[in-house]
């Protein structure tokens, strides 16, 4: 609703404006609703970094192995065990492989986690 209002009121003082929808697999949300592919849902993570400790939260959905996660960057998406519960993350080799935000878990899962 937001980007919306801000959109109109774009008009009056440019051409046009682009508003986006929602968020992709394995990106950023508040909500279930926020998330474009209707069978994922909004999942909160928490990681601990050595230097802090970071929570945020990605469209995902739940899986049984590395097969049930799309491909992400150019690499399969993984299936990662939290403590009995199983979801689809983004595989990274570095950094750059994830999204502002996130870092990549190099010494660990090798995914990308809230940063």
């Amino acid at each position: 609703m937001k980007a919306i209002g801000l959109c109109l009121l774009g008009l009056v003082f440019a051409q046009g404006c682009i508003v986006t929808t929602g968020s992709d697999l394995y990106e950023v949300c508040d909500f279930s609703s926020d998330c474009n592919d209707v069978d994922a849902f909004c999942q909160s993570f928490t990681a601990d970094w050595p230097d802090r400790t970071t929570t945020d939260s990605i469209c995902t959905f739940g899986c049984f192995d590395d097969l049930d996660c799309p491909f992400s960057n150019g690499d399969p998406g993984a299936c990662v065990d939290f403590g009995g519960s199983r979801y689809c993350m983004e595989d990274c080799d570095s950094d750059f492989d994830c999204d502002v935000g996130f870092a990549c878990d190099i010494g660990g899962l090798q995914v990308c986690l809230p940063y």
